[in-house]
């Protein structure tokens, strides 16, 4: 990821750049963490490594999510988003709507 796409990530909040990142890292098997550290200098590690593992149990809802998804035809996203933010709360309706278009991606 270049360095003008990390100064795109500065706007967002430290969970949804962990969740941006992740997704990155997981389509391109680089690591995630140094890239949040990089966005995030001063915020504390275990902070940055509390958003990284709640993004990640974000991700591992993705799978089962892109596949309610493509099984209904995409006409259940408001009842899988607000799953979603139950079962993992804090990130923006952009980030769960990315978690199930990457679940849609890894279901086909």
């Amino acid at each position: 990821m270049s360095a003008m796409d990390l100064s795109k990530l500065r706007g967002q909040s430290v969970l949804d750049t962990a969740l941006h990142l992740r997704l990155h890292s997981a389509r391109r098997r680089i690591p995630a963490a140094p890239l949040l550290a990089n966005v995030f200098p001063d915020h504390e590690p275990v902070k940055l490594a509390e958003a990284s593992t709640r993004a990640a149990a974000l991700l591992r809802c993705a799978y089962s999510a892109g596949d309610e998804a493509l099984a209904a035809k995409h006409s259940n996203y408001p009842e899988l988003i607000a799953r979603l933010q139950a079962k993992h709360p804090g990130f923006t309706q952009e980030s769960y709507l990315e978690v199930i278009s990457y679940g849609c991606y890894l279901a086909k």
